[in-house]
């Protein structure tokens, strides 16, 4: 089993000026990471051939880096867009640990050879901490990303042989970031980050066998307001020319996420505000959707997870981040809120009916980590509780 990726009409263009506004942009057509199993009867006509592929004709990605000296001279305006067409990934663990074991020999070599000639570079580390801090001091560039992505669609199959499979439908996501040097009263000067990330229109379907015949097959009745006085509802299941059950899990969800952090200019004081929205949540659960959902998270998602060696990296990284935050204390502060009008769950039986099992309006959760340690509330305007 091995893996190979293909790119294809790769287009850049550079526009350089001295003390004006400068870019660099440009687009590829097309990205696709297959997978070939050389030794599987069904090489011919693999299951998954793609992991990695695009959905439409126009271009993957659309890219344009652009910087502007500003006008006093201290420092520059960068920013960064980026465009990505729909694109469909599958997820299938075998593969992702082939190209992690293999990743992971570059990371050991890199790291035998980083301890081997460590002598050597601690001058050469030195320098470069200190041109970095001359940076921040003698400038104030302003960085901007704004990326763009349409509906990715990410694919986690039962296995690679199967077709029954899970879809999650990101919709339509948009990110927009920033960090500039702000002023303080109370510090000579410190740094700005600000990040919202926003979601539309996702949905995460259930594609799986099934032996009951659905009560409707127009797949019309679709997810009423939650807290609906309606004891049953017909769930909006379909069956697929490939002869599956599609049953949306969760459709239509908005989101978003703002990030707000300010990092003193010596590091030595991150204060961070975090806030999550979530429109109107319902989410269908049943006997078959457990099963199948079971299935893809055993078979597939978590086979083995522990012994792969991309765990191993993540443990590596986070003692490295323990080691540094023990050796240079820093004081930390995380203000966090979650809001969402609705949430309901709902149960979905074998003949496609569905029932509301929990209903909440109103949800509202506010959390606060500082120097004097952590205090949290949540409040609810209704909540509703229907087990039969």
């Amino acid at each position: 089993e091995f893996w190979m990726s293909r790119l294809s009409d790769i287009h850049i263009e550079a526009s350089i000026i001295p003390k004006g506004e400068s870019s660099i942009k440009g687009y590829i057509r097309a990205l696709k990471l297959s997978t070939v199993y050389p030794e599987s009867p069904e090489a011919s006509s693999p299951r998954w051939p793609y992991l990695l592929s695009i959905e439409k004709t126009r271009n993957l990605l659309d890219f344009n880096i652009s910087w502007t000296p500003k006008s006093n001279g201290s420092g520059s305006n960068v920013s960064f867009s980026m465009k990505l067409a729909t694109l469909r990934f599958v997820f299938l663990n075998s593969v992702i640990t082939e190209l992690a074991d293999y990743f992971y020999g570059v990371y050991l070599q890199a790291s035998e050879i980083i301890e081997k000639y460590k002598i050597q570079t601690i001058p050469l580390v030195t320098d470069l901490l200190e041109l970095e801090e001359v940076i921040k001091r003698d400038t104030a560039d302003t960085f901007s990303v704004s990326v763009r992505i349409s509906n990715p669609h990410i694919f986690i199959p039962r296995n690679k042989n199967s077709k029954e499979n899970i879809l999650l439908d990101l919709g339509a996501l948009q990110l927009e970031a920033s960090s500039k040097p702000l002023s303080d009263s109370t510090l000579k000067s410190k740094i700005g980050t600000f990040c919202k990330l926003q979601g539309e229109s996702m949905k995460f379907l259930a594609n799986y066998k099934s032996n009951h015949r659905l009560r409707s097959s127009s797949g019309i009745a679709s997810s009423s307001a939650i807290g609906s006085s309606s004891s049953s509802e017909v769930s909006t299941s379909s069956i697929t020319k490939s002869g599956l059950r599609t049953t949306p899990m969760l459709e239509d969800l908005n989101f978003s996420i703002e990030f707000e952090q300010v990092e003193s200019d010596d590091g030595e004081k991150v204060a961070s505000d975090i806030h999550l929205k979530l429109s109107p949540v319902s989410l269908e659960i049943g006997k078959e959707l457990i099963k199948v959902v079971t299935l893809v998270w055993k078979e597939n998602v978590v086979a083995g997870f522990l012994e792969k060696p991309i765990t191993n990296i993540a443990k590596n990284i986070s003692q490295t981040s323990k080691q540094e935050k023990q050796a240079s204390p820093v004081k930390e502060s995380l203000h966090f809120t979650f809001r969402s009008e609705s949430f309901g769950i709902f149960l979905s039986s074998e003949k496609g009916n569905k029932f509301p099992f929990i209903t909440a309006a109103g949800m509202f959760l506010e959390a606060n980590k500082g120097e004097n340690g952590t205090t949290a509330n949540i409040h609810f305007d209704s909540i509703s509780f229907s087990p039969s």
